[in-house]
């Protein structure tokens, strides 16, 4: 395996439209490994070829403990309406709010060539659109309703905690807006799953050391976040 360099806004691989797939077969294979390799060391929630400069239709995509290869993906079927923000390893530092499908079947193959299908709700389902669209050379920034700056996420998590409440995801900088997660519950700041404290700690607010292992997360963000014992509490990011 071997890291590939991450393409930035500007750069016109990122705007080409990608070819299928057709060969499955050793470099196929090795490109996999590397895109996953470079995926994982960038904290990133997904990678498509095009970020790494390869022309191809082949995303990745890490939900939770489970990755995804998916070649010459294809949208089936989409359902429902969300809107969120997101963020892009190719567009370090931009964060806009996207609408897009709110559940989507992708149809596609493994690295193998056998027929596969994911089904894939909320965070999913943002990731699966967003990884798809940069293989029709389209970035979030395009379909942005607006574009947000670091100052504004930061204010809209400290004042906006009601009904819509920033949700930070740790991995690629994405910072999601999640309306399903209640108010602040309180004083208690419970430990977010995947943090390196022992469970059931907890720390202050304001506090600057929460991190998720190998991950990053934007300097002074405060979010929600779920405990060992799946209390809900709030993190503040280091």
């Amino acid at each position: 395996m071997a890291m590939r360099q991450i393409r930035k806004d500007g750069d016109p691989d990122l705007r080409k439209k990608a070819a299928p797939v057709v060969r499955f077969s050793a470099p196929l294979y090795r490109l996999i490994e590397d895109m996953i390799e470079t995926m994982q060391e960038a904290n990133g929630v997904g990678l498509a070829a095009p970020q790494v400069g390869i022309a191809k239709r082949i995303i990745i995509v890490r939900h939770q403990d489970d990755i995804f290869e998916i070649i010459n993906p294809e949208i089936m079927v989409s359902r429902g309406e969300a809107t969120d923000v997101e963020g892009c390893l190719s567009c370090p530092g931009a964060y806009g709010e996207v609408s897009r499908a709110a559940e989507v079947e992708v149809q596609g193959k493994d690295r193998n060539g056998n027929e596969i299908r994911v089904t894939g709700q909320d965070l999913l389902a943002r990731i699966l659109q967003h990884e798809i669209d940069h293989l029709d050379g389209i970035l979030f920034v395009d379909r942005a309703s607006r574009l947000l700056d670091a100052e504004e996420i930061k204010k809209m998590s400290a004042n906006d905690r009601g009904s819509r409440v920033l949700h930070e995801t740790a991995v690629a900088g994405c910072l999601s807006l999640c309306p399903s997660l209640p108010a602040d519950p309180g004083p208690e700041r419970f430990l977010p799953r995947g943090c390196d404290r022992p469970a059931g700690s907890t720390f202050r607010a304001g506090e600057k050391s929460i991190a998720f292992p190998g991950e990053k997360s934007s300097p002074g963000v405060r979010a929600f976040g779920l405990a060992a014992d799946g209390k809900k509490g709030i993190i503040s990011a280091g």
